[in-house]
């Protein structure tokens, strides 16, 4: 539909659940945040951030946002003004920030260190955690849980109501990842161990943990639910992966291959090898050509 040029790299990017809204954050000269409509690549407004806009954040309707940046500050606009509503500067840089659907609720960092929480109205904070180094973190759309995954390999779930962590869970290296379901009910992590682990609110007791290709640390590793928890996507260093949750002869367990509801011993998830497009083209090349071979054959006979 669209593309447009940036000065300086693109740290951060979202978009509303329809699609109408977008949001740039870059680390460029002079402007960095960028508010688009779908429509046009020309922005509807910008703004200059104190420092590079290293995360940024949008509420499901597209109507409030937040950024963070590298000297610590956290804004929260609404689309209407490029005129902020509130800023507050904490220390470090923001290495993870996420709001909730309604733009209620906003979650970041202070000192890269410990999990914050605010609110719409003030910049004055709700509650902080020391969690240690926080790599991602994410909000439940409804704002009633908070995920936090760290790189000492710990991940957090806490309720939006309290700063005492509900339960926590070591992984088996540093985290890369963190997502949760809309409701907050299932949790998902993706580790440098090369795992990707799921979990439910009730407790840290692991529902499964499935172990993804290539070598740790070679990666950038992200993880993704949908929004009713059912579904799980997942990056690995040649593969992606895709996993639905089954609940089986009362286990938790990844998609079955053939997608069947009985208790055999198919666990693996659907695997997409970076490779297997290749071959997916050449294999509809050398079809194409057929098809063009039969057609002028055909073409002579007439």
């Amino acid at each position: 539909m669209w593309n447009r040029t940036l000065s300086g790299w693109v740290y951060g990017v979202a978009m509303s659940s329809n699609g109408s809204s977008i949001l740039a954050g870059t680390g460029g000269s002079g402007t960095d945040t960028y508010y688009f409509n779908k429509s046009s690549s020309t922005q509807q407004w910008d703004y200059i951030a104190n420092g590079l806009v290293l995360r940024v954040a949008m509420s499901s309707d597209g109507y409030y946002f937040t950024i963070g940046t590298n000297t610590g500050y956290i804004y929260l606009f609404n689309i209407s003004s490029p005129t902020y509503m509130w800023s507050v500067q904490n220390s470090g840089l923001i290495t993870a920030i996420s709001i909730s659907a309604d733009g209620y609720y906003i979650v970041g960092t202070d000192n890269h260190k410990d999990v914050v929480l605010y609110n719409k109205l003030s910049n004055s904070q709700i509650w902080s955690y020391p969690t240690g180094d926080i790599v991602s973190l994410k909000i439940s759309s409804d704002g009633n849980y908070i995920v936090v995954g760290c790189w000492n390999s710990k991940i957090y779930l806490f309720s939006r109501t309290s700063p005492t962590p509900l339960w926590s869970y070591t992984t088996g290296s540093d985290l890369e990842s963190v997502d949760i379901s809309s409701n907050g009910d299932y949790i998902v992590a993706e580790s440098e161990d090369e795992k990707v682990y799921l979990f439910h609110k009730s407790s840290n007791n692991l529902l499964w943990s499935y172990t993804l290709d290539g070598t740790q640390g070679n990666g950038y590793y992200c993880v993704s639910i949908s929004s009713d928890g059912k579904y799980i996507a997942a990056g690995g260093l040649n593969n992606f992966y895709y996993f639905r949750n089954f609940y089986v002869n009362g286990t938790y367990r990844p998609l079955d291959r053939d997608d069947r509801k009985d208790d055999n011993n198919h666990t693996e998830p659907e695997v997409i090898s970076i490779g297997n497009f290749h071959l997916i083209f050449i294999v509809l090349g050398i079809i194409y050509v057929i098809m063009k071979i039969i057609r002028k054959k055909h073409l002579k006979k007439i």
